[in-house]
This record gives C-alpha cells, sequence and structure tokens, in this order.
C-alpha cells in the first residue's frame, strides 16, 4: 500500500511525518509499523534518504 502511495504521486522527496500523514489518511497505521514498511523499501532499494534526511523514492 504504502509502494502504491508513492507510485501516484509525483513528488521524488518527502518528509516523514509528512508521507506518515498522507499515507495514514487512507489506511490505518501505527507510525512503528509505517517505519518498519519504510525499512523494508530501503532494503530493497525502493527509497533512500538523502543528506537534509528526506526520503526519495528511487524508481
Amino acid at each position: 500500500m504504502l509502494l502504491k502511495c508513492l507510485l501516484e504521486t509525483e513528488d521524488k522527496k518527502f518528509d516523514i511525518n509528512q508521507l506518515y500523514k498522507v499515507f495514514s489518511e487512507n489506511e490505518k497505521i501505527s507510525f512503528v509499523l509505517f517505519s518498519y514498511t519504510l525499512d523494508w523499501l530501503f532494503m530493497l532499494s525502493l527509497v533512500r534518504v538523502n543528506d537534509k534526511g528526506e526520503i526519495v523514492k528511487c524508481f
């Protein structure tokens, strides 16, 4: 579901709190589970974190 949310937006960079707010409007999810999901996307090289601490799409 988070991957779908990332695919549907044209933005390439996200503040983690902004991304959580947008995603949690449609899906009931705790911040902890959300962060685990981001961890998996990071391990799969689908997102990265830049020098400013922003989440950046890699696709």
